[in-house]
């Protein structure tokens, strides 16, 4: 990827015609290879949902996938199936997020993703010392994993990312205790437009 191509892509994610762009997804490799081998480029949401997630277990990042899935909003979609394709998820991402994910930019995602992090990092000794509430631990959370969803809209893996979700944390198992924090999708945090 060019430098050209990053500032580009800093100020949005979608391509020229506003529709979704996978070449963002130079940028998270290695770590999500098998989203852009199996689901991007066979449409096998399957076989990308167990090779994902054996990924992210052995990263010890299954617990953050799982709370993404549930802040995201990504548990709640009834709509993605194992045969929904990048032009499904277009539709339901313009239906559930309306124009605001197509103005996604890797920055602002970036950013987002950096500043509720550092929030949340310091979310236990915060709270127990006064300095934030658990409100405002949980709406940096969720305006985080929204986030990552509009981007997930914005370089077209939405599909691959809600069937990951069900098919390994939502309700099930271990992970089933985070089905308690999702909330109505209705109430999601609205994020700065780039400049």
């Amino acid at each position: 990827m060019t430098v050209g191509e990053l500032a580009v892509l800093n100020r949005s994610i979608v391509g020229r015609k506003g529709h979704p762009n996978v070449r963002p997804m130079c940028l998270t490799y290695p770590y999500y290879e098998n989203m852009v081998q199996q689901c991007v480029l066979n449409n096998d949401l399957k076989k990308n949902a167990e090779l994902t997630f054996q990924s992210q277990l052995s990263r010890k990042q299954d617990t953050v996938d799982a709370i993404y899935c549930q802040l995201g909003g990504l548990c709640e979609d009834s709509k993605v199936t194992e045969n929904s394709t990048k032009d499904d998820a277009e539709k339901i991402c313009n239906e559930r997020f309306q124009s605001q994910w197509k103005r996604m930019g890797w920055r602002t995602y970036v950013e987002t993703v950096a500043e509720s992090s550092g929030i949340l990092a310091k979310s236990g000794s915060a709270i127990k010392n006064g300095q934030t509430t658990w409100a405002k631990v949980a709406y940096y959370a969720k305006k985080s994993a929204v986030a990552s969803a509009m981007t997930s809209c914005a370089m077209g893996t939405y599909h691959c990312e809600v069937f990951y979700c069900k098919q390994n944390f939502c309700g099930k198992g271990k992970y089933a205790a985070w089905s308690n924090i999702s909330w109505d999708s209705k109430t999601e945090p609205k994020l700065p437009t780039p400049p």
